[in-house]
């Protein structure tokens, strides 16, 4: 026993004086590096703190570098104390090779993400050097397992949910996209309380959040335009969310000046040089959504060709005013209302994030190092595929953001980040952006037709349309759905159990199609909102019948 204790003894007694030594440590460089593009890095400090900076950054910003290594032993305040610093560094001559991350983002074949943890190909041992400072938001809160189940349960089946979740993994994809497809921009317009920061929380949720703040890792439009290079920069390769457009700008011309230059430089993955700069900077190619009450397009007042060049790069959606639903389309399963939801979904974004991104860029990272070529050549692939139909009226460079969203979804489906069905997340891009096209903008839970053309498209294959003989009721119990032709229009006719299933909200979807024209009913003392289905499908069985246009035969 008395041995124990004077082990603990000596224990103690040691990392005392550990700690009295790393405390009275001198400052010096630590480590010396030349990076993968032949800039050059200082590691200055201690054993126990130390900060990276580039050669170039102390002759460019000599004060950000000072700034961040501020602290005991290494504040530099007076010029002579630069100086003897800066004579120190330019004394030293000896620097050893590494892989240098001077942002978060893809670095050759390996992906670092914005808290400084890596995820490198399976056996690769190489040395990745973290030179920024991580932000502990985008650390990992919960599984991927807890992400899938919680969001799951508010997002299937809503359309816009769906979107948003897919166009969180964009990203990371656009180093493989084609050189035309510019930095994508999305913005969520609506009333107040429709919910919309909260889907923007939700989206965010893929790559990180904080309990700290109301809108966990999302940034708001209350910065400035010296800021935005660097937020760009920090966000490269990932999702940049800004909540709330009406905080940009004290006045309504710094407004302007913020949202028309935030936006049109957003859209390129260029950075501004700085003088002296002798090389170009880092491309950084980011997602980026945001939420306002106005259009940002209206916030700075613009008309004709500019307001057309500036909603050419930021795709709207507006969420209907009159919708009590908000940012549903239906209320969810489980919930009574959708302020219920709302809150709920919040709730699962605070509690699990950080872990959909990382089981992406997992997959992403093993696809890569197995074959570059043919993970770029199946991302263009999949991108065109998604052209084969063209929408009317569509924009280039809208269309490319909803195929990238579509590409983004179905890759995240593919390797089981999103609990859904491929089809279903496009079928729901498809829906936003066929009426994006027919009306100039989104009204997520109004498009009933379009809810019943997404379902249509994503079972495609498996609509019956003349069947050999009538179907038994066990057939009929499995069947998606019959497609035919009725007095010279075409009808979609689904199982009712089936059709209740997909459809939560189906009353209020029928009602909808109802005085749209577009269902066919049994009228009586009492209508029924289904009919029998026709005998030569199934003897047995009812249907709910929706008739489409007859410019969407």
């Amino acid at each position: 026993m008395s041995s124990v204790r004077l082990n603990r003894s000596s224990q103690s007694k040691r990392s005392l004086r550990e700690g009295r030594s790393a405390k009275n440590e001198e400052a010096r460089i630590v480590d010396a590096v030349k990076d993968q593009d032949g800039r050059y890095w200082i590691r200055y400090g201690t054993t126990t703190k130390s900060a990276w900076f580039a050669l170039e950054e102390l002759h460019l910003c000599p004060a950000q570098v000072f700034s961040r290594l501020t602290g005991p032993g290494t504040t530099f305040l007076t010029a002579a104390a630069q100086t003897k610093f800066k004579e120190r560094v330019e004394r030293h001559q000896e620097y050893r090779e590494a892989l240098v991350a001077g942002r978060p983002g893809w670095l050759a074949n390996h992906y670092v993400f914005a808290d400084g943890t890596v995820q490198s190909p399976s056996g690769d041992k190489t040395e990745i050097i973290i030179a920024f400072r991580a932000d502990q938001r985008f650390s990992q809160s919960g599984s991927i397992g807890a992400w899938r189940r919680e969001m799951g349960a508010f997002v299937e089946g809503q359309p816009l949910a769906l979107f948003a979740l897919s166009y969180a993994f964009v990203g990371p994809l656009l180093r493989f996209a084609p050189p035309d497809y510019m930095n994508p921009q999305v913005e969520l317009v609506g009333r107040r309380e429709s919910g919309k920061s909260t889907l923007l929380v939700a989206a965010q949720s893929v790559w990180g959040g904080t309990l700290a703040c109301d809108v966990g890792a999302c940034e708001t439009w209350d910065l400035t335009i010296a800021a935005l290079d660097e937020m760009k920069l920090i966000r490269a390769d990932g999702f940049l969310t800004l909540d709330e457009g009406n905080l940009a700008g004290s006045t309504s011309r710094q407004q302007k000046e913020i949202i028309t230059t935030s936006i049109f430089k957003m859209a390129g993955t260029g950075r501004k040089k700085r003088h002296g700069d002798v090389r170009p900077g880092h491309q950084a190619r980011v997602a980026m959504m945001s939420t306002t009450n106005r259009s940002l397009a209206e916030h700075v007042g613009f008309q004709g060709p500019e307001a057309g060049a500036l909603r050419s790069r930021m795709l709207t959606i507006q969420i209907d005013d009159n919708s009590p639903l908000g940012i549903f389309a239906f209320v969810p399963r489980g919930c009574s209302t959708s302020r219920e939801a709302s809150e709920l979904l919040r709730k699962a974004a605070n509690e699990n994030f950080g872990a959909a991104a990382r089981e992406f860029i997992r997959h992403m990272v093993k696809d890569i190092s197995d074959d570059e070529a043919a993970f770029g050549h199946e991302v263009e692939r999949l991108l065109k595929s998604y052209f084969k139909k063209r929408l009317p009226g569509d924009s280039a460079r809208i269309g490319k953001t909803f195929a990238l969203t579509a590409l983004a979804g179905s890759l995240a489906c593919k390797w089981g980040v999103l609990p859904f069905e491929r089809m279903e997340v496009i079928s729901a891009v498809r829906q936003l952006h066929r009426t994006i096209c027919s009306s100039g903008e989104a009204e997520p839970g109004r498009a009933a037709l379009d809810r019943i053309l997404s379902y249509a498209e994503r079972y495609d294959e498996e609509l019956i349309e003349e069947p050999k003989k009538p179907l038994d009721s066990e057939e009929f119990g499995a069947a998606s759905g019959f497609r035919r032709k009725y007095r010279d229009r075409v009808e979609i006719l689904i199982p009712s159990l089936r059709f209740q299933r997909e459809f939560p909200d189906y009353r209020d979807l029928m009602r909808e199609l109802m005085a749209a024209g577009l269902a066919r009913v049994e009228k009586g003392k009492q209508t029924k909102l289904t009919i029998k289905c026709p005998t030569a499908l199934c003897a047995t069985g009812r249907v709910y019948c929706i008739v489409l246009p007859s410019t969407k035969e």
